[in-house]
């Protein structure tokens, strides 16, 4: 697969996305942007990975957020 290098760069931007993620909403932008990425790269393969690092970290997310905060 060739990609133009703006293509390139908005593939990184994505995957960075991805990485770092840590919120539901950081996960939720993320998600659909990969989303997108991918209806318009449907043999960009690669990159659909970045499913699975999502679905951990909302999971990962999601329990930090059921977690009570306590004050001291």
């Amino acid at each position: 697969m060739e990609l133009t290098a703006a293509e390139e760069q908005c593939r990184e931007r994505i995957i960075g996305l991805i990485l770092s993620a840590k919120t539901l909403a950081e996960i939720a932008d993320a998600r659909l942007a990969l989303q997108e990425w991918i209806a318009e790269h449907p043999h960009d393969l690669g990159i659909t990975d970045g499913f699975d690092h999502l679905a951990m970290s909302c999971s990962i997310a999601k329990s930090r957020e059921a977690v009570p905060v306590q004050s001291a």
